[in-house]
């Protein structure tokens, strides 16, 4: 686990550091003042569930692989 300090401004997030990598990285963005979020529109969240869901599809797919 690496944690690295940045801005968010914008919409944009900017870090302190360069991280590379060749593949896709998770991460958890930590907001440290208060800020106000405005709530997503409804396309936006059926988008986000559709594509979790075909994550933990697939997720549960390759866990079934590695258990043989």
């Amino acid at each position: 686990m690496l944690a690295l300090k940045g801005i968010y401004q914008n919409g944009q997030l900017q870090l302190e550091q360069l991280v590379t990598s060749e593949k896709p990285i998770t991460v958890i963005v930590t907001f440290l003042e208060e800020v106000t979020l405005s709530a997503p529109e409804v396309s936006t969240t059926n988008a986000v569930m559709s594509h979790f869901q075909a994550s933990l599809k697939q997720n549960y797919r390759l866990g079934e692989l590695l258990a043989k």
